[in-house]
């Protein structure tokens, strides 16, 4: 026994151990010290985004109208009108409320307020700027920048409007691409 330890004793000695460190990795030496810096397991990573956002300001004015009558509608008479107004100038989007009403695309069916049977059937209009397009869910998309889009909603064909509150809601938003 007593021979095994001073073996032992004369190895370690005579040739020191290194530490072994699980996932160590030898990454700088230092021939000066006779030093090695062992990293242990993988280096942390952290990144970060830095937004620099333009002040926008975005308003949406609407305007209906408070002398609608029930009874025989045409089609070409103004419910209400809107104006979104944006600075800076950027391409300016409308759409009905999701789940306000029955919706495709640029046409409405809204439902009375004191009778759900009671069917309003509204399309929205924009006069300021033609060129737009129109996507899938609903969005109403100038194709240029500007500052002002002005439309308007209408009946969708001739109507007879039952007497009842019809309620619409729009939003409206700048988009940037």
């Amino acid at each position: 026994m007593k021979i095994n330890i001073a073996i032992a004793i004369f190895l370690t000695s005579t040739f020191p151990i290194k530490p072994v460190l699980a996932d160590a990795h030898p990454i700088r030496s230092d021939p000066s010290l006779r030093e090695v810096e062992w990293q242990l397991g993988m280096p942390l990573n952290k990144s970060f985004d830095l937004v620099f956002a333009q002040p926008t300001s975005l308003e949406i004015k609407i305007s209906p109208r408070n002398d609608l009558n029930s009874g025989e509608v045409k089609h070409a008479a103004i419910f209400a009108s809107f104006q979104i107004d944006v600075f800076p100038p950027t391409r300016l989007g409308l759409r009905w409320t999701p789940g306000n009403s029955d919706v495709t695309k640029t046409i409405a069916k809204i439902k009375g307020k004191h009778n759900n049977k009671h069917i309003l059937t509204v399309i929205i209009t924009t006069e300021t700027y033609k060129p737009t397009k129109i996507y899938d869910d609903g969005w109403i998309i100038t194709n240029n920048k500007m500052t002002t889009l002005t439309g308007s909603i209408r009946p969708f064909g001739d109507q007879n409007v039952p007497s009842d509150t019809y309620t619409i809601s729009l939003d409206a938003s700048a988009f940037i691409s």
